[in-house]
């Protein structure tokens, strides 16, 4: 079975969502903050394989 997780990170700190409406608004929330470089990442995995992973929101520098 296929399950789509959203993955945003920032220099330092990852979180997965279930959804992309939440993730996109915590990314804008961090950038809002201050942080200088965020990127969410949609992820589709079947077990614990990656079959698909797109840059779907991108601010500044790629993150450390």
């Amino acid at each position: 079975m296929k399950k789509v997780f959203y993955h945003v990170f920032v220099d330092n700190n990852d979180a997965y969502f279930d959804t992309q409406k939440i993730a996109i608004a915590t990314a804008r929330k961090l950038k809002k903050d201050g942080e200088r470089a965020v990127r969410v990442y949609k992820k589709v995995f079947e077990g614990d394989e990656i079959l698909k992973e797109d840059c779907i929101y991108s601010y500044g520098g790629f993150p450390y």
